[in-house]
């Protein structure tokens, strides 16, 4: 019982309206999650931190998530996100980001160089740009493009074989795997070690490869 009304206490629960945003940012080492509503809206959870200490601000039409300046131990918040509308989502963190509705803009842009993942349900675009410097995964779980760019420098994977688009350029100097789906032309420069596994059949390729890199049809 004891146990039980002290995990009750401790718990904080913080809803607050930064104003209207369409790109995320996280730099930290907690999880996000991102649905889509009919506003724009942040819910923090915490064990015990200090939610003052948490920075949720607008700038430019995008939504920060960051600590403010100092030592913090025991960071164990969860950051719920409401929006409207989404066109870029970024994570520099530790933390896992889940985009957990399916979204869907003129162009979408992710954005990773942290150890932490980027999951993403279904993203439908004219244009997708995916930039990964950091160890974590991007993952897309299906979707389609026009064009999809993709530049991987990382040590992290891009898992996106249910995602397709027509057309595909890959410019990788990293060792981490890509995969995706492409059905009208393929572009890739690769310099790096991971593989590069495609689904489809496009008419037009421009492959050059000058790492260990492998580029394997599934």
């Amino acid at each position: 019982m004891f146990l039980t009304v002290s995990t009750a206490i401790a718990q904080k629960s913080e809803t607050r309206t930064p104003g209207s945003f369409t790109k995320i940012e996280n730099s930290g080492s907690w999880d996000v999650e991102i649905i889509k509503g009919s506003k724009d809206e942040v819910r923090l959870e915490s064990n015990g931190f200090d939610l003052s200490k948490v920075i949720t601000e607008v700038d430019d039409d995008k939504l920060e998530i960051k600590l403010v300046k100092g030592n913090h131990n025991n960071v164990d918040i969860k950051v719920y996100i409401t929006v409207r509308e989404l066109e870029a989502v970024g994570n520099g963190g530790s933390g896992d980001m889940i985009l957990k509705s399916d979204f869907g803009a003129n162009s979408f842009n992710i954005g990773l160089s942290g150890s932490g993942s980027i999951t993403a349900k279904n993203i439908n675009a004219e244009k997708l740009s995916v930039g990964m410097s950091g160890s974590g995964k991007v993952i897309i779980e299906g979707g389609q493009a026009d064009e999809a760019n993709i530049g991987q420098s990382g040590s992290g994977d891009l898992e996106a074989i249910n995602f397709t688009a027509e057309d595909v350029k890959i410019g990788k100097s990293g060792s981490g795997d890509a995969a995706i789906g492409v059905t009208e032309s393929f572009t890739v420069g690769s310099s790096g070690s991971g593989n590069i596994y495609y689904r489809g059949n496009p008419d037009k390729q421009s492959i050059g490869i000058s790492g260990s890199t492998k580029l394997i049809k599934q």
